[in-house]
Protein backbone atom coordinates (compact mmCIF):
# COMPACT_ATOMS: atom_id res chain seq x y z
CA UNK A 1 0.00 0.00 0.00
CA UNK A 2 1.33 3.35 -0.42
CA UNK A 3 0.28 5.64 2.19
CA UNK A 4 0.88 9.65 3.12
CA UNK A 5 2.68 10.29 5.91
CA UNK A 6 3.74 13.71 7.10
CA UNK A 7 7.22 13.12 6.57
CA UNK A 8 7.32 10.79 3.61
CA UNK A 9 4.99 11.40 0.86
CA UNK A 10 4.27 8.06 -1.50
CA UNK A 11 5.21 5.65 1.66
CA UNK A 12 5.25 1.90 0.72
CA UNK A 13 4.41 -0.35 3.19
CA UNK A 14 3.93 -4.10 2.58
CA UNK A 15 0.71 -5.14 4.63
CA UNK A 16 0.32 -8.86 3.56
CA UNK A 17 2.33 -11.66 2.18
CA UNK A 18 -0.55 -13.38 1.38
CA UNK A 19 0.18 -15.73 4.56
CA UNK A 20 0.65 -14.93 8.33
CA UNK A 21 1.13 -17.37 11.29
CA UNK A 22 0.80 -16.71 14.59
CA UNK A 23 4.15 -15.93 16.45
CA UNK A 24 3.02 -18.28 19.65
CA UNK A 25 1.10 -20.83 17.59
CA UNK A 26 2.12 -24.47 17.88
CA UNK A 27 3.68 -25.75 14.52
CA UNK A 28 0.99 -27.69 12.74
CA UNK A 29 -1.76 -26.58 14.79
CA UNK A 30 -3.85 -24.71 12.01
CA UNK A 31 -2.25 -26.37 9.15
CA UNK A 32 -1.96 -29.95 8.26
CA UNK A 33 1.38 -31.36 8.69
CA UNK A 34 3.48 -31.17 5.87
CA UNK A 35 0.84 -28.27 4.13
CA UNK A 36 2.28 -26.05 2.13
CA UNK A 37 1.39 -22.66 1.45
CA UNK A 38 2.06 -19.82 -0.11
CA UNK A 39 3.40 -18.86 -3.76
CA UNK A 40 6.50 -20.95 -4.78
CA UNK A 41 8.77 -18.40 -6.12
CA UNK A 42 8.77 -16.11 -3.64
CA UNK A 43 9.32 -19.36 -1.22
CA UNK A 44 12.55 -19.10 1.45
CA UNK A 45 14.36 -22.49 0.90
CA UNK A 46 13.55 -23.72 4.12
CA UNK A 47 9.49 -22.66 3.78
CA UNK A 48 9.61 -24.44 0.51
CA UNK A 49 11.23 -27.70 2.55
CA UNK A 50 8.73 -27.26 4.96
CA UNK A 51 10.60 -26.60 7.80
CA UNK A 52 8.81 -25.76 10.68
CA UNK A 53 10.91 -23.84 12.38
CA UNK A 54 10.56 -20.87 9.71
CA UNK A 55 10.94 -17.27 11.11
CA UNK A 56 11.20 -13.85 10.15
CA UNK A 57 14.41 -14.50 7.93
CA UNK A 58 12.10 -16.58 5.81
CA UNK A 59 9.71 -13.38 5.32
CA UNK A 60 13.27 -11.34 4.50
CA UNK A 61 14.27 -13.77 1.82
CA UNK A 62 10.61 -13.16 0.35
CA UNK A 63 10.57 -9.53 0.45
CA UNK A 64 13.90 -9.87 -1.72
CA UNK A 65 12.30 -11.44 -4.08
CA UNK A 66 9.58 -8.77 -4.21
CA UNK A 67 11.77 -5.88 -4.44
CA UNK A 68 13.84 -7.62 -6.71
CA UNK A 69 10.88 -8.31 -8.71
CA UNK A 70 9.57 -4.34 -8.56
CA UNK A 71 13.01 -3.42 -9.70
CA UNK A 72 13.46 -5.70 -12.94
CA UNK A 73 10.15 -7.12 -13.37
CA UNK A 74 11.66 -10.17 -13.53
CA UNK A 75 11.44 -12.85 -10.43
CA UNK A 76 15.24 -14.56 -9.40
CA UNK A 77 15.89 -18.12 -10.00
CA UNK A 78 13.26 -18.34 -12.88
CA UNK A 79 15.72 -19.34 -15.42
CA UNK A 80 16.11 -22.32 -13.53
CA UNK A 81 12.57 -23.57 -12.09
CA UNK A 82 9.16 -22.13 -14.61
CA UNK A 83 6.25 -24.16 -12.84
CA UNK A 84 5.22 -23.37 -9.74
CA UNK A 85 6.12 -27.87 -8.89
CA UNK A 86 9.87 -26.62 -10.74
CA UNK A 87 9.74 -23.44 -8.36
CA UNK A 88 9.10 -25.38 -5.20
CA UNK A 89 11.73 -28.20 -6.11
CA UNK A 90 14.28 -25.42 -6.82
CA UNK A 91 13.62 -23.47 -3.49
CA UNK A 92 13.37 -26.66 -1.64
CA UNK A 93 17.02 -28.30 -2.58
CA UNK A 94 18.73 -24.69 -2.97
CA UNK A 95 22.27 -24.65 -1.78
CA UNK A 96 24.28 -22.45 -3.72
CA UNK A 97 24.20 -18.45 -2.87
CA UNK A 98 23.84 -16.70 -6.70
CA UNK A 99 27.14 -15.29 -7.59
CA UNK A 100 27.40 -11.66 -7.55
CA UNK A 101 26.63 -9.84 -11.14
CA UNK A 102 23.23 -12.89 -11.67
CA UNK A 103 20.85 -10.05 -10.35
CA UNK A 104 22.54 -7.31 -11.99
CA UNK A 105 22.27 -9.09 -15.57
CA UNK A 106 18.59 -8.70 -15.68
CA UNK A 107 19.30 -4.91 -15.43
CA UNK A 108 17.74 -2.05 -13.03
CA UNK A 109 20.19 -3.28 -10.01
CA UNK A 110 23.32 -1.67 -8.60
CA UNK A 111 25.70 -3.40 -7.35
CA UNK A 112 25.22 -2.21 -3.69
CA UNK A 113 21.69 -3.13 -3.99
CA UNK A 114 22.38 -6.23 -5.27
CA UNK A 115 24.71 -7.08 -2.58
CA UNK A 116 21.70 -6.39 -0.02
CA UNK A 117 19.38 -8.98 -2.02
CA UNK A 118 22.44 -11.44 -2.76
CA UNK A 119 22.49 -11.24 1.28
CA UNK A 120 18.68 -11.81 2.12
CA UNK A 121 18.19 -14.72 -0.92
CA UNK A 122 20.97 -17.00 0.59
CA UNK A 123 19.79 -20.23 0.58
CA UNK A 124 21.26 -19.99 4.17
CA UNK A 125 19.42 -18.29 6.88
CA UNK A 126 21.83 -17.62 9.69
CA UNK A 127 24.01 -15.34 6.68
CA UNK A 128 20.82 -13.59 5.50
CA UNK A 129 20.03 -10.64 7.40
CA UNK A 130 18.53 -11.16 10.72
CA UNK A 131 15.53 -8.68 11.10
CA UNK A 132 13.48 -6.92 8.72
CA UNK A 133 15.00 -3.47 10.40
CA UNK A 134 18.51 -4.54 9.42
CA UNK A 135 17.50 -5.67 5.50
CA UNK A 136 15.51 -1.73 5.58
CA UNK A 137 18.35 -0.11 6.77
CA UNK A 138 20.91 -1.88 4.45
CA UNK A 139 18.91 -1.57 1.62
CA UNK A 140 18.07 2.09 2.09
CA UNK A 141 21.78 2.85 2.79
CA UNK A 142 22.37 1.01 -0.73
CA UNK A 143 19.91 2.84 -2.21
CA UNK A 144 21.36 6.20 -1.46
CA UNK A 145 24.15 5.04 -2.98
CA UNK A 146 23.01 4.24 -6.02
Amino acid sequence: MVIDRPDRPDFVKVVDFGIARSMDAEPGRHTAAGALIGTPAYMSPEQAAGDPTIDTRSDIFSLAVMVFHMLSGKIPFADKAKTPIEQLVQRATMRESLGRGTLRAYGNITPEIEAVLLKALDPDRKRRQQTAGEFGRELEKAAAAA
